[in-house]
């Protein structure tokens, strides 16, 4: 048999077999648990399918499909989730995925089984914060698409705002202010992805006053102008023939 499976590892080879490699594996899941997910809604098919794992194109997307179930489950409780509870949504996406019969539900499912392992993580690093700062957080999640200052915030819970920003840089690790911006420059790069609104009215949906003032935190945050990091979004045209 290992003779066998020596012959066969051969064969992949020759035929352009190639599996993630240890960098892809930790790039890919450094950016699930960041929360780096604005573009979780590109991920096209030929992604899924990094490796031929069956003749039948469906068949090797879905072998794909059940590596990277793996691969996020034992990331997820190396990050602090709950075991049992990973490898249950594990196996419930393994068993939806084998009533599928087309590639594009696969990819869907992928979608939704990485937002579901993320937000398994999400929910289970809250565990870890007080009341306060837990509540804090889900406001500032609620209310991206508003001004949402630390007065706001610490007037909807109740709380001074000295004592809610000293609190929730004591359990963060950041001050509240900068953790309200990075969520909202996210947002950014994942609408600016999308490719379907303006920078100008990005920056008025996020809450920013001005343009120039929106554009200048992303550039530093993110190291490229608004209209720049879009346009290197974009897939390069094709010319004529």
């Amino acid at each position: 048999m290992a003779i066998i499976a020596e012959h066969d590892a051969l064969n992949l080879k020759t035929t352009g077999y190639r599996h993630y490699t240890r960098d892809f594996e930790r790039r890919m899941i450094d950016k699930i648990l960041k929360g780096e997910l604005a573009r979780l809604n590109d991920i096209t098919i030929d992604q899924i399918n990094f490796n031929k794992l069956a003749d039948e194109p469906l068949r090797s997307l879905k072998n794909n499909m059940i590596c990277i179930v793996t691969l996020l489950g034992r990331a997820v409780i190396d990050a602090g989730a709950e075991a049992e509870k990973s490898f249950s949504i594990g196996d419930s996406y393994i068993n939806r995925l084998e009533r599928l019969n087309d590639a594009e539900s696969v990819r869907l499912l992928v979608i939704d089984m990485v937002g579901h392992y993320a937000k398994l993580l999400r929910d289970e690093r809250l565990k870890n914060y007080s009341l306060p700062i837990m509540r804090a957080i889900r406001y500032i999640h609620s209310h991206l698409y508003e001004t949402c200052s630390t007065r706001d915030i610490a007037r909807h819970l109740g709380l001074h705002t000295n004592y809610l920003s000293a609190l929730f840089r004591k359990e963060t690790g950041v001050t509240l202010t900068a953790y309200i911006k990075r969520l909202k420059l996210e947002e950014a790069k994942r609408l600016l992805l999308a490719g379907e609104t303006r920078v100008m009215e990005i920056a008025e949906m996020l809450g920013y006053n001005s343009v120039s003032y929106f554009s200048k935190d992303f550039t530093k945050w993110v190291g490229s102008s608004p209209k720049r990091y879009a346009a290197g979004a974009k897939p390069p045209e094709t010319g004529g023939g």
